[in-house]
Formats: C-alpha cells, sequence, structure tokens
C-alpha cells in the first residue's frame, strides 16, 4: 500500500500522563499502562524496539524514515542526535499518511487494545524526554526549540457545523471528547 501524504503544520508539545488520562474513557487500562511503562524503559535506550513495532503495526514507510536516527541512539550518543530522533518521531505524528499514524496510535490507547504495547517506544519517545531539561540518562531528547519555556495555555482548532458555536462560548470550560 502507497502512503498519501498531506502535512499538518504546527507546533507538537510534549506532555505528562496527566493530559494523555484527557479522553472520553473514565479509566486507564491494562494495556495502556504496560505501554506506558515499557515506553519509559525504551525511551531510556531500548529505541531499536521501535522500528521493529512500527513494521509489525503496519507502518513500514515510518519505520524505514525512522531507522536511520533510532539505530544512532542510547544513552551515551549526542544530544544533536538524541534530538534529532525526538524531532523526526513529533514529525511523523503530526503527518496525514494513509494510514495516519496519530489517528491508529490514538484509537489503540483509547480503546486500550492489545496492540498499544506495539506503540510502547513511540510513545515513550514523545511522553518521558519531554521532561527532562538537562543532558540525562534518557536515549531520546526534546530539542530547546521545541520546549516550553514557561507555562502556555494550548489552543486547538477544529471544523464544526456551525449550528454548534453556541456550545462552545470564550471562557467556558468544556470536556474535549478524543
Amino acid at each position: 500500500m502507497e502512503e498519501e501524504i498531506v502535512e499538518r503544520h504546527g507546533s507538537f508539545g510534549c506532555g505528562s500522563l496527566e493530559e494523555v488520562g484527557q479522553t472520553n474513557s473514565p479509566t486507564v487500562g491494562p494495556n495502556f499502562l504496560f505501554a506506558l511503562k515499557k515506553g519509559d524503559v525504551e525511551a531510556r535506550g531500548a529505541t531499536r524496539f521501535m522500528v521493529q513495532d512500527l513494521r509489525e503495526l503496519g507502518f513500514n514507510n515510518v519505520a524505514d524514515r525512522l531507522e536511520p536516527f533510532a539505530s544512532v541512539v542510547s544513552k551515551n550518543a549526542s544530544a544533536d542526535d538524541k534530538e534529532k530522533l525526538w524531532s523526526k518521531c513529533a514529525h511523523e505524528y503530526t503527518r496525514e499518511d494513509r494510514p495516519c499514524l496519530y489517528r491508529e496510535m490514538n484509537k489503540a490507547i483509547r480503546n486500550d487494545a492489545p496492540e498499544v504495547r506495539l506503540w510502547a517506544a513511540f510513545i515513550g519517545v514523545l511522553l518521558f524526554s519531554g521532561n527532562h531539561y538537562e543532558e540525562c540518562e534518557l536515549a531520546v531528547s526534546v530539542p530547546p526549540s521545541a520546549r516550553l519555556k514557561t507555562p502556555t495555555q494550548v489552543y486547538r482548532g477544529f471544523a464544526m457545523d456551525p449550528s454548534m458555536l453556541t456550545r462552545y462560548e470564550e471562557g467556558r470550560a468544556f470536556f474535549w471528547q478524543a
């Protein structure tokens, strides 16, 4: 299957586990908990499994694009190599390829599907490498240009029927359905 590529542009931020829990599911399932633990371990140096797991999930082109970067990172890699892998993963996450990586990964997380375990390394790279601002034991690191300097409010745009605009008043909180 050949991928159709339509890229989204914008910033990508790395957050905390609390943000991951903001879905329309009231609980985090055992498969996702396992993936988070495995992702934390893999972000510390076992990123080579990420490419293998992406292939098993059917994302061969993504695996091909990430392999040159994942193959050189380790705890002892240069900061530049660690940052390049994170940047490439963030870029892959935002692409609108077909099949769409972020849609498939997010669906597996929401449904606590067994295959979420295969997303562990990718999740680990995006989540756990963003919380370390100094040189550390991780094999991946968020580049300084992508790190938030101060607490920031994030706005998200989405398409909707104009008749629904009255539901979203400025200053009013609402629950975002994932």
